[in-house]
């Protein structure tokens, strides 16, 4: 089967010659939110658009609320913003950039 990356299906030659379409990848997948993920050059800047900072998961953030501060986001998205911006971030290496 070949995929047409920008192609709102993929079409693919089945059996006896017949034509068969699939949906593609879901745009939301976790691939998909990395290719999303925006870089941010400073706390103030991240914060605007996460306003408790993101995790890189669950647990961190649930670290960051037993320690008294508020849950910062850790869902698909917001993991891969952290991926992308921890090493200028997370100046404190806790698993949450930009914490409030």
């Amino acid at each position: 089967m070949r995929r047409i990356t920008a192609a709102a299906a993929t079409v693919a030659l089945v059996g006896g010659g017949l034509l068969a379409t699939t949906a593609p990848a879901s745009a939301g997948s976790a691939g998909g939110a990395a290719e999303r993920a925006r870089s941010y050059s400073n706390c103030t800047a991240l914060n605007r658009d996460w306003r408790n900072g993101v995790a890189k998961n669950a647990r961190a953030a649930q670290r960051q609320v037993r320690e008294g501060g508020a849950r910062p986001a850790s869902g698909p998205r917001a993991r891969a913003v952290y991926n992308r911006n921890y090493r200028s971030l997370d100046r404190d290496r806790d698993g949450t950039a930009c914490e409030q």
